[in-house]
């Protein structure tokens, strides 16, 4: 029995591995249905081999209460399932957990199985998931540990990087929108915010923005005016107008009746130009059946400003939240 536990545990451990690794950070509301269909699909596997199990030991003659091994067997794999999905919740970067979670599985139902075997009083099964609960739960704090650290090297990153950025840093100091991340290029030299909608119901799902700031490049060196890039009026194929007081460029993209993407550009500091460009999510890309949504990119860059001092730590927090 022995032989057939090691494998029923790093089978369903190397499935809530893969599970894991094809599932990936998840957020609620938003990705609720799938791990709701993800749970589902972990629950039958889970079943299943605790069906296998119970008919396997069934078959054994001699051996008290046979139930008490495959639900030992299955606990130890619902423990492991409840790290799974807290490694997914708390999204802290390293994929080091959900590769452990074979390793976790066998070693969680061994220690289960092995109280179970020394023990012969009626309890006996309530008293071998102690050790393997009180396991789970040392292990959900190693990875909450762990996640508040990936965080807060994070948040510590991206204060450094406002401190001596090779150009100005923007941000979009705008209702509605929050910093997702911050992108630093000495080589360009470049720096980038990514912003995403606070609202979670906003469509279509998993659009975003991007603040880059970049040196102007002279138009002798191009064949662009630095503003114009790209636009028809330069010989490119973006259909570009100047919006505002601010001599806001918008420029859009598009194939036939379809946008693929707007940018508005706007000079914040001297010789460095700002632009704001839309992030459609790969799956909405150039699709004539999602709506491009309705979005005023010259007010929104009436909104762009270069970053302060004191910009550095709320957008830290923003990402890292």
């Amino acid at each position: 029995m022995l032989k057939f536990a090691v494998t029923h545990s790093l089978v369903l451990g190397v499935l809530l591995a893969v599970a894991g690794l094809w599932l990936g950070p998840v957020r609620l509301p938003r990705d609720l249905v799938i791990i709701a269909v993800v749970a589902g699909v972990v629950l039958i596997a889970v079943g299943m081999g605790h069906g296998q199990v119970r008919d396997a030991t069934r078959r054994l003659k001699g051996v008290p209460r046979s139930w008490e091994f495959p639900a030992m067997l299955t606990a130890s794999v619902l423990l492991t399932s409840v790290q799974a999905f807290m490694v997914l919740f708390l999204d802290f970067g390293p994929a080091l957990p959900l590769f452990l979670l074979p390793l976790v599985c066998l070693l969680t139902s061994l220690l289960g199985l092995t109280v179970l075997a020394s023990l012969r009083n009626r309890h006996r099964l309530a008293v071998a998931l102690a050790p393997a609960v009180a396991v789970s739960l040392l292990l959900s704090g190693v990875w909450w540990v762990m996640a508040e650290q990936e965080r807060e090297r994070r948040r510590e990153g991206i204060v450094r990087a406002f401190d001596e950025p090779p150009v100005p840093i923007a941000v979009l100091d705008a209702p509605g929108w929050k910093p997702s991340d911050v992108w630093i290029d000495g080589g360009l030299p470049a720096t980038a915010v990514d912003y995403v909608p606070v609202d979670s119901s906003f469509e279509p799902d998993g659009f975003g923005l991007t603040l880059r700031v970049e040196p102007a490049v002279p138009e002798e060196e191009t064949g662009w005016a630095p503003l114009y890039k790209g636009c028809l009026t330069e010989g490119g194929t973006a259909e570009c107008e100047v919006r505002g007081d601010g001599g806001v460029v918008v420029a859009t993209s598009a194939s036939g009746d379809v946008i693929s993407s707007l940018q508005a550009r706007v000079e914040v500091a001297d010789g460095m130009i700002a632009t704001l460009t839309t992030n459609m999510p790969d799956d909405a890309r150039d699709d004539p059946f999602v709506e491009f949504p309705d979005i005023d990119m010259a007010a929104l860059a009436e909104h762009v400003r270069t970053a302060g001092p004191e910009d550095a730590e709320e957008v830290a927090a923003a990402v890292t939240d």
